[in-house]
Order: structure tokens, then C-alpha cells, then sequence
């Protein structure tokens, strides 16, 4: 057994027995002689880092270890290796050391008080006795300080704000201050000299009495002295959007504008309005002059029809048709003619001027057969036209033919 014993101590298994210092970084071998007996050479634990020896390095400024100090190759100033835990350490300053002054029971801090050892009343700042501070309780506005006791306003720097000198504009709003009465809480921008105005005139009106519209024109003038701008326009009916035109306006000039509308948009009591550059594509010096609007007032129209009769010489249905005061437009419309409560026949306006007073002698070519008939004649049987008076456009008479 003995002799057993010696052939497996640490030198005869050909291993290395490590010292305390000492760490083993192979396989450890059994052996009878050491717990440490290393198949290769021992190498010193302070070759090893503090994470290879299973450590922790903890900054001792501001941390101690609740372990063994190790000894590591990659400890360096300020820091050791610990084989427990790294423990934050509250660090701990007088008032003085923090800077501070010590404020006493009669006095205050104008500032957050500071975390002393030493003392509940460290103050980062002087300590203010409130009978020598003349400000003290009194509380002012946003835009105003205490200067001996009385609140005044602050100076526009004092306020973040920016001072619009000549020729710029403020691009937020002006603030009161003491200092400046074009003070901004924004920002300041160059005033651009501007020479281009669109400037709306009047809306007039005129029906030539052709085809199924009258017309409306408008004048505006341009002030730009250099170049043709393409100006955009829309038109109102009342609060509806007709539709939206442009033209291009040449410099210095006033223009014309023909608007064409059809005869149902009836013009008595309603409103016309024209808005140049409704989109504010155009940088104008005066941007509150591109709106036209004109209400157009007046008695409606009124049709009527007096004295029908019938012409047996010349077959004709005749008779006077009025047609009562009001703006200067044909608004078409048509007129049934009827014999015996039978429709016989249809005619146009025979109106072909806009004179606002106007009586026609009428009439409608239709033979009658000999005896007794009933002519009927409707002005306006589609009530195209909106009248003050809708009770008077029917004319009945009865005839004899021999």
C-alpha cells in the first residue's frame, strides 16, 4: 500500500503542486500528496483578472467591498478587486464644503436648500433676512420683477424675446417690456417692400336679350408696374360657388370681366359677389380689397295680358302683353295659346329688348271654325319667370265666329 501511496503523489503523476498564491488553469490531478496538484505549471493568481478569479471590481471612491481585496492584473487606480460585493457609499459633506452658508431661524433661502451633514439649513445662496428684503411677499406677474418692492416689467432678453428693429416684422406676438415696444416672442423677419395690388371695382349689369343668359361684368385693376399676373377669381350666387375663372391681368391697367349666367339664376333679391385671388397666391400691399359683392334690389318682374280677342279677317288670336318694371333683363319664357280647353299652339318672349317698361300688341295665327269658342292664353306656362304677381298671366274670352 505504501508503495502505492508514492506512486501517485503530485511529482510522480508528472503534475505541479500550486501554492496559495498559486491558481491552476488545466485539469487538477489526484494525487495523495496535494488538493492542487496541476497537470501543467501553476501560474500566479495576480496574472489573472479580477472576472477570471471570479471577482468584482468596485470603484473605491465612491464604493467598498464586502469581501477579500484579490489581487488581479487588471486592477488599476481608484479600483480593487473584491471577492464579495461593491457597496455604493452615501457620500457625506459639511455646508461649507458644499459651498453653502447655514441659514438661521430668522432668515431664508432664496434657493432649493442643500443636503449638509452639519446642518438642515444649508443654503446654496446668502441667506435673506426678510425685514432688509424689500420684495419679500410680494409676488409679481410673468413678465414683471421686484426691484424695492415694487413689481416692475422685465426687459424683452429677460423674456426670451427678440427685438424687431426698422424694417423687420415680429412673427409671434409683442411683449410688454421695459426696454423695447417691439418686442417678440417669436422671431423678427425683413419686411419685403411690396408694389403689386389686385383691387376689385364694381359689379355692373347688361342683357342683350341673345340666347339663354344675360351677363354681369366686373372691373379690376392691377398697380404691379412690371409684369402680368395670373389672377384667379371665384364667383358667388348668394353663398353658392358658380365657379372659378382667371385672367391674366397685365400692369398697370383695369380690366373687364364678363360673367355670363343663365336666366334661372333670377337676379332681384339675391347677391353677386367675385373674390380675386381667393387662394392668396399673389403678395399683395393690400390684401383686403379683392372681394366684389353687389345685392341686387328692385320689384320683380310682372307678366299680364289684357283685351284678347280674335281678328276673323286676319286669323288672329291677339292681344296687349305687359310686362311690369324691373332691372333691364329678357328672361325667356313662353306662352300657351288654347281654344276650347284644347292646346293649339306655343310662342317664345316676343320681348327683343331689355327696356324695363314694355307693352306689345300680340298675337298667334290659328283659324277658327264658324260659332261659338273659348280662347285661353297662359303667358308664362312654365313658370320660368319669378313674378310679384303669379295670379294674372291666364287671359280667357269667349268669341263668336260667323
Amino acid at each position: 500500500d505504501c508503495a502505492k501511496d508514492l506512486k501517485r503523489i503530485c511529482s510522480n503523476l508528472g503534475g505541479f503542486a500550486c501554492s496559495e498564491n498559486n491558481v491552476c488553469k488545466k485539469s487538477l490531478l489526484n494525487a495523495t500528496d496535494s488538493d492542487n496538484c496541476c497537470s501543467e505549471k501553476c501560474i500566479s493568481k495576480s496574472s489573472l483578472t479580477c472576472e477570471e478569479q471570479k471577482g468584482k471590481l468596485c470603484d473605491i471612491s465612491t464604493s467598498y467591498c464586502s469581501g477579500e481585496m484579490i489581487i488581479a492584473s487588471n486592477t488599476k487606480t481608484s479600483f480593487l478587486c473584491c471577492s464579495g460585493n461593491c457597496v455604493q457609499v452615501i457620500q457625506e459633506k459639511t455646508c461649507a464644503e458644499l459651498n453653502g452658508n447655514i441659514c438661521s431661524n430668522d432668515q431664508i433661502c432664496g434657493s432649493s436648500l442643500l443636503d449638509a451633514i452639519d446642518s438642515s439649513s444649508c443654503c446654496p445662496s446668502t441667506c435673506i433676512t426678510p425685514q432688509s428684503n424689500p420684495c419679500y411677499g410680494i409676488t409679481c406677474s410673468a413678465n414683471e420683477k421686484c426691484v424695492e418692492g415694487n413689481c416692475i416689467l422685465k426687459t424683452c432678453s429677460e423674456q426670451s424675446g427678440y427685438i424687431c428693429g426698422a424694417n423687420k416684422t415680429c412673427n409671434g406676438s409683442l411683449l410688454s417690456t421695459s426696454d423695447s415696444g417691439n418686442c417678440c416672442s417669436i422671431s423678427c423677419t425683413e419686411i419685403t417692400t411690396e408694389s403689386t395690388d389686385i383691387i376689385g371695382g364694381e359689379i355692373s349689369f347688361k342683357d342683350t336679350c341673345i340666347g339663354n343668359h344675360y351677363s354681369l361684368e366686373f372691373t379690376t385693376t392691377s398697380t404691379d408696374t412690371t409684369e402680368t399676373n395670373k389672377v384667379n377669381y371665384d364667383v358667388y350666387y348668394d353663398s353658392q360657388k358658380l365657379y372659378s375663372h382667371y385672367i391674366n391681368h397685365t400692369p398697370e391697367t383695369t380690366m373687364n370681366i364678363i360673367m355670363q349666367q343663365p336666366y334661372e339664376k333670377n337676379l332681384i333679391g339675391h347677391t353677386v359677389k367675385v373674390i380675386l385671388d381667393p387662394e392668396n397666391l399673389i403678395s399683395e400691399i393690400n390684401e383686403n380689397n379683392n372681394t366684389i359683392e353687389r345685392q341686387f334690389t328692385g320689384p320683380l318682374v310682372d307678366l299680364y295680358g289684357e283685351d284678347l280677342k280674335y281678328q276673323d279677317s286676319l286669323k288672329w288670336i291677339i292681344f296687349d302683353l305687359y310686362r311690369a318694371p324691373t332691372i333691364d333683363y329678357c328672361v325667356p319664357f313662353n306662352i300657351d295659346y288654347y281654344v276650347d280647353e284644347q292646346k293649339v299652339g306655343t310662342s317664345p318672349s316676343p320681348f327683343t329688348s331689355a327696356e324695363s317698361d314694355s307693352r306689345l300688341n300680340w298675337f298667334y295665327v290659328y283659324e277658327l271654325s264658324s260659332g261659338s269658342h273659348e280662347l285661353k292664353v297662359v303667358i308664362d306656362s312654365t313658370n320660368n319667370i319669378e313674378e310679384s304677381n303669379e295670379s294674372n298671366n291666364i287671359l280667357i274670352t269667349t268669341i263668336e265666329v260667323e
